[in-house]
Order: structure tokens, then sequence, then C-alpha cells
């Protein structure tokens, strides 16, 4: 099931401007046993203008699957992302062959460890109508710290200008110690897309297990240019090439006409 919402402002010429849009998926589940899902009621749309509205919610579900399709997990980078990451090789050897690593000028090395990090207990004050701990807190405490990453990264203020889906793949426990971190892994111009991945950590064995993986786009409000991000190895290509779609979708979404490179 999912719902549409938008949020309005009156600007100064005294018209609404929409200054948000989200959009929501739910699961039906049963209250008395909470592993299970229950059907959800059909809708019927008897108006034009409802059958729009139908009809845009199976195209965003037909995206989203798209989307999962084309994950960097499930099919490979397209030749022009595969051209980019051999520039990207060329770049940094600086024409010295295998032995030497040059990062170029403006450029910052990505790297395998967070811009960002934080664990915490999860307390009951958190919890939800099932027992779990609240997605709205997760979403919260994971925003918080890439706010601050790109804030850090960029030395400058930052505002966030988009949210990519966010899935929760499996549940955090009340007492689980949640772990969050968060990478910088494209850059554009003024804008910062940055990945936050929470995991629970076992206290006994600290293996750990992904529960969400969040992404968040931002830009620095003076338009102040960041430095690029350059990979050093595949996994690394892989985070950066991930990170340049969600932007790209994160701008698309928002009217820009703005080319990545």
């Amino acid at each position: 099931m999912q719902t549409t919402m938008r949020i309005y402002q009156q600007n100064k010429e005294g018209s609404l401007e929409q200054m948000l849009k989200a959009k929501f998926v739910m699961v039906s589940r049963n209250p008395e046993k909470v592993d299970e899902s229950l059907p959800v009621h059909p809708l019927i749309y008897p108006t034009p203008e409802e059958a729009l509205i139908f009809n845009q919610g199976i195209d965003d579900n037909l995206e989203r699957s798209h989307m999962d399709a084309k994950s960097v997990f499930r099919s490979p980078p397209t030749q022009e992302e595969y051209q980019l990451i051999h520039e990207m090789f060329v770049q940094s050897s600086n024409n010295q062959g295998f032995a030497s690593s040059h990062l170029p000028k403006g450029h910052v090395w990505l790297e395998d460890r967070p811009h960002g990090e934080m664990m915490m207990p999860c307390y009951p004050e958190n919890k939800n109508v099932y027992g779990k701990i609240f997605g709205g807190f997760l979403m919260r405490q994971a925003f918080d710290l890439a706010a601050v990453s790109s804030k850090l990264f960029a030395e400058t203020s930052t505002e966030l200008i988009a949210v990519s889906d966010i899935v929760f793949r499996a549940p955090v426990e009340i007492g689980d110690v949640l772990s969050l971190a968060a990478h910088i892994t494209f850059t554009h111009e003024h804008f910062i897309h940055v990945r936050v991945q929470a995991q629970v950590v076992n206290e006994k064995t600290f293996e750990r297990r992904t529960t969400n993986t969040f992404h968040f786009t931002f830009t620095t409000r003076n338009k102040r240019c960041v430095p690029k991000i350059m990979p050093q190895a595949y996994k690394q290509a892989m985070l950066y090439i991930n990170g340049r779609r969600h932007m790209q979708t994160a701008l698309k979404y928002r009217g820009s006409q703005i080319k990545l490179f």
C-alpha cells in the first residue's frame, strides 16, 4: 500500500509552494501474529483524476522494481559507468603504472573508514506498537549522522534536498546494540551523497547484521563546491557508482538537468 504526502507552504507572493513530497509503502500486518501479513482492500477509482493517481502508484511500484534490479549487487555497471571508472583509474595512476597512486587536485580518496560512526543501545521508549524499535527513530538517527558528516566534509553548512528509498530489511529489537556508519560515496559540484548503513551488533560474537541502508543527498547552503571523490578499489568504485545513481535520481525528481560526471 503506497501513500503519497505533499507539504505546502505559503511563499512571499501569497501562493502555496510545494516544500516536500514523500512516498510511503506500507505492509498490512496481523495484529495477533505480527510476523504474518494480511491482504489490503483493493481501491476503486471512479473518476479520471483518481485513476490518474492510482496509475501513478503502479508506475512507482514498477520503478522501484526496476531500481532494485539495477542494483550493483544484481547487475554490472553500464558501459558509461565502466568508462567513468576507467577514466578515474587513469587519472589516479598519472601514467606511472600500477605501482603508484596519484590523487588529482581537488579530489579526496573514498576510504573504507566511515566519515561518521556511532553506536547506541536500543531502549523500550523507542518501540513501536509491535514491540520493535520504531523506524522513525532509526531514520532520525541516520539523518543526524549524515547531516553532521556532510557538514564536516564540506567545511560549511549543508541542507538536505532528497532522501532515497528506505527499506527496512530486518527489525531492530529492544536491547539490540545499533551501529550506524556514514560514508560519503559521491560528490558533484556542491552536492554530496551520504550513505548510512545501520547494523545490529551481536554482543557475544560481534557479528553484524544489516537492518537498513539510508541514502541522503545534501547541498552546501552557500553553493560552494566540495572535493570530488576518487575510489581506489573495485568495491569502492561500486559504492561510487551506487552513490552516483542515487544522486541522479534525487536531482531528476527535483527537476534538475545537471549532468553528473
